[in-house]
């Protein structure tokens, strides 16, 4: 890259207070969260937030078994009004949740799921319509969302670079096969055929499938990332040899739209060794491009006329879904607040 990581920036505890009162109001606004601090995604101006607590209880063999009780709420920043908690139910540890919105009957829905490898009986996805509050149980995935996976008492860290929001419908990188998926352990023993993307469309609570780009013929050594410029859903895969290339289905749901978007050499990344990349936000004026890495989740600004790539040191969180971008920066405290760094819609 044109530009030499810097080690990141830590702001001491004691001077947070100092800091804050000279920032904007919206600017804090973006890092208040309810204390019991998950996001399930935000749509429509509105943020849905997860609450847990863990429940631990005797089994049969006087094992612990721990139980995980779930709650909702609903957040307006531009209000600051919260909404009492809802959805509630209470299992097994394991569930992930997404928010959106089903324009066929104006409502908001919350996707409960969880995969766990060893026990069909613990695979589960369930719909919550906001307002109803009754947790619905709808058929599970008809191939294995990359993931929704353990590894032990851990959600895979992948997990939230996992999903997407577009046109009513949650979208997932899926593999035919079902085992314990973990891309850089099987990756020998898939083909490109073995990977499709799922997408559950709320309007109907169904599943489709979407084969991947034609031109898409061999498997990256770490997990290809998806996500939504520009109001298209994007496929993202690197390669040390090469470099990041960047499919685009310029009309979603026909596998024939597919083209090549961009294509980032290797000489201008500069990988040494195998990393994943998730792009993030392009400018309106379509020259900038927000990626971040597995690596490190540090903001990598790629400049689409000069052909250049620049390391911001702040870093940088994926949400699913976030008004009209479909993709949400949480800008951490470092070297000062990056204000103007991407314009927020």
């Amino acid at each position: 890259m044109s530009k030499s990581p810097s080690s990141p920036v830590f702001i001491p505890d004691d001077l947070t207070p100092q800091i804050l009162p000279s920032l904007p109001v919206k600017s804090l606004l973006r890092f208040k969260c309810d204390k019991e601090w998950s996001m399930a995604g935000s749509c429509n101006g509105l943020i849905c937030l997860v609450g847990y607590n863990s429940i631990s209880s005797k089994f049969f063999s006087n094992r612990d078994i721990i139980y995980q009780d779930y709650c909702l709420r609903l957040w307006n920043p531009s209000t600051r009004k919260i909404s009492q908690k809802i959805g509630y139910f209470r299992d097994s540890r394991g569930f992930v949740f997404n928010f959106g919105w089903d324009d066929s009957t104006c409502t908001f829905k919350v996707v409960a799921s969880r995969y766990i490898h060893n026990s069909y009986m613990k695979r589960v996805v369930k719909v919550l319509t906001i307002g109803d509050n009754v947790w619905r149980n709808i058929h599970y995935f008809p191939v294995v969302p990359l993931g929704l996976g353990w590894r032990g008492q851990h959600l895979d860290k992948g997990y939230e670079y996992g999903c997407v929001f577009l046109h009513t419908s949650f979208n997932w990188l899926a593999i035919r096969k079902r085992v314990r998926f973990n891309w850089s352990y099987y990756v020998n023993d898939i083909t490109v055929e073995d990977i499709v993307i799922v997408s559950l469309d709320l309007r109907t609570e169904t599943y489709n499938q979407y084969r991947l780009p034609q031109g898409f013929d061999e498997l990256p050594p770490e997990e290809p990332t998806i996500a939504v410029l520009k109001g298209c859903l994007c496929l993202c895969c690197s390669y040390k040899e090469t470099g990041i290339v960047i499919w685009q289905m310029n009309k979603f749901g026909v596998e024939e739209s597919w083209i090549q978007f961009l294509n980032i050499s290797n000489h201008i990344v500069g990988l040494d060794h195998d990393i994943s990349f998730l792009p993030l936000f392009l400018s309106k004026d379509g020259d900038t491009l927000v990626l971040c890495s597995s690596q490190n989740e540090v903001a990598i600004l790629y400049n689409l006329r000069d052909n250049s790539m620049q390391r911001i040191e702040v870093k940088v969180h994926k949400t699913i879904i976030d008004d009209k971008t479909h993709n949400s920066l949480y800008l951490s405290l470092a070297q000062g607040y990056v204000e103007s760094l991407i314009s927020i819609c």
